[in-house]
């Protein structure tokens, strides 16, 4: 095993430790969010997880896409 190698497969896990906890995060803001009423008083809040939540779907494709080209060069090897 070279230190390419190492950091590469450094970063991977990394990258999955991050998508394991944006995932987690996800599921709270799901939570918060569908514990708010349409009261207007909650409207704040709804718009704020649900800001949290967009924000952190694009964190996971991107996780998602970095593990996926790490798999497919592991399986071309």
């Amino acid at each position: 095993r070279t230190m390419h190698d190492d950091r590469y497969f450094k970063s991977m896990s990394h990258a999955e430790n991050a998508l394991t906890n944006s995932e987690c995060l996800r599921q709270i803001f799901l939570i918060w969010l569908d514990g708010l009423s349409d009261a207007p008083e909650d409207e704040r809040e709804s718009n704020l997880a649900g800001a949290f939540i967009s924000l952190l779907d694009t964190v996971i494709v991107e996780l998602n896409k970095a593990i996926e080209i790490h798999d497919k060069k592991i399986n071309a090897e």
